[in-house]
């Protein structure tokens, strides 16, 4: 047996099968259900529900020639398409591992031999050796250190973010003990089924992007759309339907009919065997290099094991990096490029660096920047939406993308693609875009960018 993987969310997935097409022998262990967090109770329910979600909402915000006589949203209906969705996807990852011949083992694994030439995992009292271990562990989501806080979890008086899609309950009130884009995600879906929502966030303003005059008009559109966020609060106590914080000195309570936790995640290292290993760690995760290799020759990890970022897209890349140099393939893991979007209203996308992480490395960091309005395209599907643009620039290179406004998520791709080619703002200008689509604002970009280029070099 060539490879081991221990767990089989996003990173275990793509790791299995990027080895399995490449010839190796794979073992994939998942003793709960195939694709993880991510499929089953994360990433797709969440987007799945928020897509209904939005639909009303958009139907409801504009006007696009429609007569609306009689729109709401459903919940029940929502989770039922979401399981429908659900369902079909973890068939066809079923079926796509068992056409690579990949064996998967549903049951628990634990490492109970190690060399470093080999390593044996026990699972189901079957031993499987092979000469390399990738973990994939995951993560599981933070619970704040608040007095009979699991008592109230298993009683189902508070629930955590990753329940949000096998309930059919709509509470008229709802407080979400939240920090980043997620809080605002599963608010705006209970929002929608007409829940009067507040979220707890124990950061200041301006931390749900990395540039925080954006982070700023994210949080004041979220504002506009009706959910309120108490910024800095320190939650104390959950008493019953009371949610206690303080903001600085100052005590205050919150009533809510339903009580949520969005706090975020951490990584899964107890328990699996991992102790025989004695893995160097960093932070809360497990210690690894450019290569994804741990302290072990022959032991790697990837995913939300290791850490921040936590997101299922650099798990899976991280997996593809780890996998390559198994096989011999040297490959360094890069987080230049690293996308972090939300799919709220307005959806909101960035990717590389802001002008103030340029300019501490000293480099000739600039700024260019228009409004959404000023796209067609926006203009024809979003009425009365608003948003922002922008490029950040060392000297004639992309360097940044910065954006909060409708389909925010799928230009940051492109955008992506030219901070990493390097190309000059010159050579970028060659490749043309489609009229009347939103990949004319990257072009826009780069048309404002020529000319101050110009104008700053003549200077």
């Amino acid at each position: 047996m060539d490879l081991l993987i221990i767990g089989g969310g996003p990173a275990g997935i793509s790791a299995a099968f990027r080895a399995a097409r490449q010839g190796m022998s794979v073992v994939l262990f998942e003793s709960n259900q195939i694709g993880g967090n991510c499929l089953n109770t994360g990433c797709v329910p969440t987007k799945s529900m928020l897509h209904s979600a939005q639909l009303v909402q958009k139907a409801l915000s504009f006007r696009y020639g429609h007569t609306l006589n009689a729109l709401g949203f459903d919940m029940g209906a929502a989770v039922a398409r979401k399981n429908n969705i659900v369902r079909k996807m973890s068939l066809e990852l079923q079926q796509n591992l068992e056409d690579c011949k990949i064996t998967v083992v549903p049951h628990e694994a634990r490492v109970t031999q190690i060399s470093d030439d080999s390593v044996s995992v026990t699972a189901n009292d079957v031993v499987y050796t092979a000469r390399h271990l990738l973990i994939c562990s995951g993560s599981t989501p933070i619970i704040p250190h608040l007095e009979g806080i699991e008592q109230r979890i298993l009683a189902k008086q508070v629930i955590l973010y990753d329940s949000v899609g096998n309930t059919f309950d709509t509470p008229q009130t709802l407080c979400i003990l939240g920090k980043d884009k997620l809080a605002y995600e599963i608010a705006q879906i209970y929002q929608a089924a007409g829940s009067i929502v507040t979220v707890l966030n124990p950061n200041g303003r301006g931390m749900t992007m990395p540039d925080e005059d954006y982070a700023n008009y994210f949080e004041d559109e979220i504002a506009k759309s009706g959910i309120r966020t108490i910024y800095q609060a320190n939650v104390t106590e959950i008493d019953q339907c009371s949610v206690i914080y303080k903001v600085g000195q100052e005590e205050a309570a919150i009533t809510a009919d339903m009580v949520l936790i969005a706090m975020g995640r951490r990584p899964v290292l107890r328990g699996l065997g991992f102790e025989l290993l004695a893995l160097a760690r960093k932070d809360e995760g497990i210690a690894v290099d450019s290569h994804m290799r741990t302290s072990r020759p022959n032991v790697w990890a990837a995913g939300d094991c290791v850490g921040e970022p936590m997101l299922a897209h650099v798990g899976m890349r991280q997996a593809e990096v780890a996998v390559d140099n198994i096989l011999g393939i040297v490959t360094d893991m890069d987080y230049t490029t690293v996308p972090i979007v939300s799919f709220t209203l307005p959806h909101m996308a960035c990717v590389g660096q802001t002008k103030h992480q340029a300019r501490q490395q000293h480099l000739d960091a600039w700024e260019i920047e228009v409004p959404l309005h000023t796209n067609y395209r926006f203009l024809v599907e979003n009425v009365k939406g608003s948003g922002l643009a922008k490029f950040v620039l060392d000297g004639d290179r992309v360097i940044g993308f910065h954006m909060v406004g409708e389909l925010a998520h799928e230009l940051c791709a492109a955008a992506a693609i030219m901070i990493t080619s390097g190309l000059p703002i010159s050579k970028l200008r060659h490749t043309m875009t489609a009229h009347m689509t939103m990949c004319e604002l990257l072009d826009q970009l780069l048309g404002e960018a020529e000319i101050r280029f110009r104008r700053r070099a003549k200077k």
